[in-house]
């Protein structure tokens, strides 16, 4: 993780130990990584040197989760995590920022938006989750069973991380089989996986849980923000259909992009590739003042 990264601790309202990270310039156009739910700055770690020349970068980790503070399970929802990102932006007197979510932070940012659509220049969604995961019998009750036996079971979790770390051969596999491309950052990838061990199962399934009382269609069709959705050919989690008909939903001004050879861990695959569409997607949408006015900060 890089070292630039600065780290606040903030409590919330509602008592959540929220911590915030920030890199760059804080004049530059603030732009805000609402992350994957398992996921963290590890997995920009590839992109955020660069984008970071550009951009003031703020993220945080759920509540619950990572370095964020232990919740009650009842607060773990998408609406929570919503708020939480209104709490972050005002902690950091940030007005209006770029938004880019990736998978389960679409969810979070378009509950965001719908109460404050004013707050964003653009969003960006990179593989985002653009269904409800309950939104078929199979699926619900698949999810149900997970959720019972996974739970309470953290143990298994660093095991299955052990022997992720120490098997390359699995890496591999998962490789031939699409699960991740063959452009995977895998030092990155393991770092990220290790930051993922020692959370609380519990309260991971829990956000995962609560994911069915939040329709993301409904929120997308009052969006009227200009909106990028990028999706991963090999994709096998949210597949480009999926996001292909979310676009067809989207009431705004919208762009759909496919990364042929991109699975659902887009961010750790074609980092690169990813900053120039980002930076493209801004020039086209965000206010020439505004952006003129940061460039060389």
């Amino acid at each position: 993780m890089s070292r630039l990264i600065r780290h606040h601790t903030r409590k919330t309202p509602d008592g959540a130990i929220i911590d915030i990270q920030e890199m760059g310039h804080t004049a530059r156009i603030p732009l805000v990584i609402v992350n994957g739910l398992g996921g963290n700055l590890y997995a920009w770690q590839n992109v955020l040197d660069d984008l970071a020349k550009r951009y003031h970068i703020i993220s945080w980790d759920y509540r619950g989760l990572f370095r964020s503070h232990s919740v009650p399970i009842e607060q773990e929802t998408v609406f929570h995590h919503a708020r939480d990102m209104d709490f972050v932006l005002n902690a950091l007197q940030v007005e209006k920022a770029a938004i880019v979510s990736w998978s389960f932070g679409t969810q979070v940012a378009l509950a965001f938006l719908d109460k404050q659509p004013e707050r964003a220049f653009v969003h960006v969604s990179v593989c985002g989750s653009l269904e409800n995961p309950f939104d078929s019998e199979f699926k619900s009750n698949a999810l149900a069973k997970l959720l019972h036996f996974a739970a309470p079971r953290d143990q298994f979790l660093r095991m299955a991380i052990t022997v992720l770390r120490d098997k390359p051969s699995i890496m591999r596999m998962a490789q031939r089989l699409g699960l991740v491309s063959k452009t995977l950052d895998k030092d990155v990838f393991l770092a990220w996986i290790d930051s993922f061990a020692d959370i609380k199962l519990e309260l991971f399934f829990a956000a995962i849980d609560a994911m069915r009382d939040f329709y993301p269609e409904q929120y997308l069709s009052r969006q009227k923000i200009p909106m990028l959705f990028i999706s991963g050919g090999q994709d096998k989690v949210i597949t480009p259909e999926v996001v292909a008909k979310a676009e067809a939903n989207y009431h705004g001004p919208s762009e759909l992009l496919t990364i042929p050879l991109a699975t659902h861990y887009l961010p750790l695959e074609f980092s690169s590739y990813l900053c120039l569409k980002l930076d493209d997607f801004f020039a086209r949408h965000i206010p020439h003042a505004i952006r003129s006015g940061t460039e060389e900060l």
